[in-house]
């Protein structure tokens, strides 16, 4: 019976395991809903006036079906002041969302998906501080993340994700063509750690921001898409202070082009062959230092070592070139 009862309601629970996740919710009352969306439906959450008990502060989510909807449950949560332990085993076409804010130390389970079916991305949601996203699909949406949060094994297919102060760890980023590759993107406004993510099909990585990234053992435009299609840069650095180490980043336009920033470092990479060193995926360019417009610094003690920079169809690295090549 209990079973049975959590595959569609959510239940106040003591905060105790998060805690051990996100020591800084010590600091905070906050409790946590426990839920399982069990509808598509982006039916609100629901008081029975046929009872005394005022459902909608209950801590159990329920929409006048009797169903656990997206937006019944973030409505309690917010209503609450609750952080959510999510399960997400649907499809939920987010253009019909009402509420797709998450609140701050939530708990996110896939396998479902978050989409917008529409031909243009227009969705977004956001995910707010602290927040843990587990095998969870994005598509043709944009997604943002508080920093302290930690997403895994997830799946952004023509969809962005802004994060900072967040790590990003074994996602893929997916275009389906060389125009709506430029939709596949992770953008980090500093302070993350982006690891052992695959990006492909003209995906691509852009560090603006507060700087301080470490962008290590990714692997970055290597697929046949990519390289028939090189539209987009592998690795686009405005920022400072960021380390990119470990990768192979092959395939694209340019691998990395910096556009700004001091004290950054490429160290240990593998640019413009596959991931065996023994066959070429070339990038039009390797490396690309350029002289820095507008309002962004310029490009100082940058650091490159140690990296394989082989099988490009254009230069291996070009410093301070006018404009991108």
């Amino acid at each position: 019976m209990f079973a049975a009862l959590q595959q569609r309601y959510c239940f106040g629970v003591a905060l105790c395991a998060v805690l051990l996740l996100f020591p800084a919710m010590a600091a905070r009352a906050q409790g946590v809903m426990n839920c399982v969306i069990s509808t598509t439906d982006d039916t609100p959450s629901w008081d029975d006036p046929s009872t005394q008990v005022n459902e909608k502060r209950d801590g159990i989510c329920m929409d006048v079906n009797g169903e656990c909807s997206l937006r019944a449950a973030l409505e309690e949560a917010t209503l609450l002041n609750l952080s959510v332990h999510m399960a997400i085993p649907l499809v939920i076409d987010m253009q019909y969302a009402t509420n797709s804010t998450f609140p701050d130390y939530s708990i996110i389970d896939g396998p479902g998906v978050l989409i917008d079916t529409r031909s243009k991305p227009v969705a977004s949601v956001s995910f707010g501080n602290g927040t843990l996203i587990q095998a969870m699909r994005f598509e043709n949406i944009v997604v943002t993340v508080g920093a302290g949060s930690k997403l895994t094994a997830c799946i952004f297919h023509n969809a962005s994700l802004l994060a900072g102060g967040s790590i990003v760890q074994n996602c893929t980023f997916e275009g389906t063509s060389p125009t709506k590759g430029s939709l596949a993107n992770l953008t980090s406004n500093g302070k993350c750690i982006i690891a052992g993510n695959t990006f492909k099909n003209n995906a691509s990585m852009t560090l603006v921001g507060l700087g301080g990234d470490t962008v290590r053992n990714n692997t970055i435009g290597l697929d046949a898409m990519t390289r028939s299609n090189t539209v987009v840069t592998g690795i686009t650095i405005s920022s400072a202070n960021n380390s990119i180490t470990g990768n192979t980043i092959s395939g694209n336009r340019i691998g990395i082009e910096v556009a700004g920033g001091d004290k950054n470092t490429i160290a240990d990479n593998i640019i413009g062959l596959d991931n065996t060193q023994s066959v070429a995926a070339p990038n039009n360019t390797g490396i690309a230092t350029l002289t820095p417009a507008g309002s962004l610094p310029p490009v100082t003690k940058l650091t490159i070592l140690r990296n394989v920079i082989s099988g490009n169809s254009g230069a291996g690295m070009l410093i301070d070139a006018p404009t991108a090549p």
